[in-house]
């Protein structure tokens, strides 16, 4: 599961796409300087998200945080 938090310190997604391809929709929105990507929470479908406002953006596999050290 991909988790995105954002940095208001409240809010956070559990997206359905995986974390490769919530790291390519930012990649491509910042390349063609767009703010806005769409992705599918899990509770409440599909949310707007401004890439500015993103804190993290972690995968949980097996239990384990993409996030913690290796």
């Amino acid at each position: 599961m991909t988790t995105i938090k954002m940095n208001d310190g409240l809010t956070q997604y559990g997206a359905k796409e995986n974390y490769t391809f919530i790291k390519k929709l930012i990649w491509d929105a910042n390349l063609h300087g767009e703010k806005i990507i769409e992705i599918t929470d899990v509770k409440e479908g599909k949310v707007l998200i401004n890439i500015d406002s993103i804190f993290t953006v972690e995968e949980t596999t097996n239990g384990k945080s993409s996030l913690q050290k290796k």
